[in-house]
Order: C-alpha cells, then sequence, then structure tokens
C-alpha cells in the first residue's frame, strides 16, 4: 500500500513538472514570437518613413485639398497627400505601430512629422495638443509623446483591465476603470461592464466609471447623474 502510494506521488509530481515545463516553453515561444513581431513592426515603418524622408510619397490622382507645405525633396505637398500616405501605408499597421512613431513624431521635417502625429491620432483615437506644422517652444511633442506612450500600455493591458473590474478590491477596480478611461473611444468593448458599475454602492467606483464612460463615449450624460452614497 505504501509503494502503491509512493508511486502516485511520483507519478503526481513528474505530471506536475512536465505541466510547469511545458507551460513555461509556450510563454517562451509567445515572448519570443511577439518580439520578432515588435522587431518586423519597427523595421517595416522605419523604412516607411524613411521613404516619406526621402521624399518618396504615393503619387495618387487625387483632389488637392488643405494647406501645402514644401515637402522633403523641395516640393510642395498637400495636406491631403500627406494624410493619404498616412491613411495607405501607417494606420493599417494598427496599434503594434503606435511605439514605432514617436521617433517621427520628433523628425525635423515637417511633412514626415505631420504623418505620424496624424497617424498616430487616427491609430489610437486620442488627440492630445500638438502643433502639425512647426515645433512648439513649451515642449508640446513630448507631451503628446507622453499620453501615446501611456495609451499603448493601457491598451495592451485592456484585457487584464476588463477582468478586473470584477475584481473585489476596490484599488483593483479603481486602476482598471482609469486605464480603460484612458484607452478612450477605442475601450468600447469595456461599456457593458463599466455601465453595471454605476449601481456600485461605492461612490469612487460609481464616480470613476462615469468619468470612463464619458470618456469612452464621448457621452456627457453619464455625468448628469449622481452616484449613490456610500452605505455606511
Amino acid at each position: 500500500m505504501v509503494r502503491v502510494s509512493l508511486l502516485w506521488l511520483v507519478v503526481f509530481c513528474f505530471s506536475s513538472f512536465a505541466q510547469e515545463v511545458k507551460q513555461n516553453e509556450d510563454e517562451f515561444k509567445k515572448h519570443k514570437s511577439e518580439k520578432k513581431d515588435r522587431l518586423s513592426t519597427q523595421k517595416k515603418i522605419d523604412k516607411i518613413f524613411q521613404n516619406f524622408a526621402e521624399g518618396k510619397f504615393d503619387r495618387v490622382r487625387m483632389p488637392v485639398s488643405g494647406w501645402v507645405i514644401r515637402g522633403p525633396s523641395g516640393s510642395f505637398e498637400s495636406r491631403s497627400v500627406l494624410q493619404w500616405q498616412a491613411k495607405k501605408f501607417v494606420i493599417p499597421q494598427g496599434e503594434k505601430a503606435v511605439p514605432f512613431l514617436f521617433k517621427w513624431v520628433r523628425y525635423e521635417q515637417v511633412s514626415v512629422r505631420y504623418i505620424a502625429v496624424y497617424s498616430l491620432e487616427k491609430i489610437t483615437k486620442v488627440n492630445p495638443s500638438i502643433p502639425n506644422l512647426g515645433k512648439s517652444k513649451d515642449g508640446s511633442e513630448e507631451k503628446a509623446i507622453a499620453v501615446w506612450a501611456q495609451w499603448i500600455k493601457d491598451w495592451e493591458n485592456k484585457e487584464k483591465f476588463l477582468a478586473d473590474l470584477k475584481s473585489e478590491d476596490t484599488k483593483t477596480i479603481m486602476t482598471a476603470i482609469a486605464g480603460l478611461g484612458r484607452i478612450g473611444v477605442k475601450a468600447s468593448f469595456a461599456v457593458p461592464a463599466l455601465e453595471k458599475l454605476l449601481d456600485d454602492l461605492e461612490t469612487q467606483v460609481c464616480q470613476a466609471a462615469r468619468q470612463s464612460l464619458s470618456k469612452i463615449t464621448r457621452n456627457r450624460k453619464y455625468l448628469k447623474e449622481d452616484c449613490f452614497k456610500d452605505i455606511k
């Protein structure tokens, strides 16, 4: 009987160890795959913008609209043409491109910088105060980059934030609500879960949920009602 018990213990320990090893291998493969994907995206974005920096724009026939500025090669480029470059080459890269656009927001050439800023605004749906033309003297570029850097960090944690809304810990819930609020419009997937918190008996949770819902939906109706008072 003792031998049988010991045998089962050995089998159980070996099985647990094998399972843990496989889990670690899967996590390593996932991390390696994500790193490879990031490097691929970075190279792709840099190549696209290097072409822009050399004045290699897609000369599509389209109505010219908006202001006109001098491009890298000395030619004059309209706002509509620059936006087309972003729509065709940059924006389709999606959220994964966000951190690799920051260096181009700092780029000296205004037409290239405009494409980077425009792309970030469209991908994230977040528009921090930053001049589209010319460099600011108040550090607006760095402030805007900080906003977008926080956005991509929150975006990568969106699933965790959504799950944390069901936590029993108030601090965890508040952190999740704030993160989803910073994501803004693209956190629309969280609206039903956040609306459930409007009836939360903790005033701070209810108020935070209203603030984030207002940011996500861009609807101030959530700010017009009072939350329940804490029950003492």
